[in-house]
């Protein structure tokens, strides 16, 4: 279902958090191939961008198939709390700073909140499947759930989630070659975007999420952890989906 945030049309009712060291451009893209309506950046610095900083004006890229998109920008500054003051959509996570990512999201207070807007509204806060996402929209009566950490190395269940919203019918899980495929796609990207030394490291803290419930990934994981180029890994995954099959095979034939 279409809804707006001021006269910009966001396509569905699934946003995707803005994390910090994980919503680059290079992962943006892929949320959006995988289906989400909207995507919000890292966080980036307010005076980065006042005192043009190189680091932080390079956060700023913007892939066209992005749109429609959100920059997260934080601060103390007036200028920003000007800003902030004529604020066209709210996002709200429904768990405390103290609690951090112990405990679980407060869905009543996001319900509370919603009620008193008359703005649009993102509820956030342990949506980690496409049933919790349609029940959280239906009890808070927010306009979209935001999801976070459950698309980290699993952008699949943004694609199942815009379809049960809309469907009611639940996708199958990505198979490991899916899998596989977009962790490459993501690898790849990140390095066009930062260069292979910084991609490749900062594609380590995904690729566990990539190969999360696949069978026998643990040296693998190992592997790819010391792994300092992108050749290298492409190697490992595709060793990896080589010996998922051949055991695949095998099990058919006994």
């Amino acid at each position: 279902m279409e809804w707006k945030i001021g006269s910009v049309t966001i396509p569905n009712q699934v946003v995707v958090a803005p994390m910090a060291g994980v919503m680059n451009t290079a992962f943006r893209v892929i949320c959006k191939k995988f289906g989400a309506g909207y995507v919000v950046s890292e966080m980036i610095s307010d005076r980065g961008i006042m005192y043009h900083n190189k680091k932080t004006l390079q956060m700023m890229g913007v892939d066209p198939v992005e749109h429609p998109m959100g920059l997260q920008i934080f601060g103390g500054t007036k200028e920003i709390a000007a800003q902030r003051a004529g604020a066209a959509a709210v996002a709200m996570h429904g768990r405390t700073r103290k609690q951090m990512y112990r405990g679980h999201a407060d869905w009543d207070i996001l319900k509370e909140v919603a009620s008193q807007l008359t703005i649009p509204f993102m509820a956030n806060g342990d949506i980690k499947t496409a049933e919790e996402a349609k029940y959280v929209l239906e009890y808070t009566g927010a306009d979209a759930i935001m999801i976070g950490r459950a698309a980290m190395g699993n952008p699949w269940m943004l694609t199942q989630t815009v379809h049960y919203l809309e469907n009611g019918e639940l996708l199958p899980e990505a198979t490991p070659e899916e899998k596989i495929t977009t962790a490459k796609e993501h690898l790849a990207r990140l390095v066009d975007l930062k260069g292979e030394y910084a991609g490749v490291r900062e594609f380590r803290g995904q690729a566990a999420y990539y190969m999360k419930g696949i069978p026998r990934a643990a040296r693998t994981k190992v592997a790819l952890m010391e792994a300092t180029e992108q050749a290298q890994m492409d190697e490992i995954f595709d060793r990896f989906i080589d010996q998922y099959e051949e055991r695949q095979l095998q099990q058919n034939v006994n």
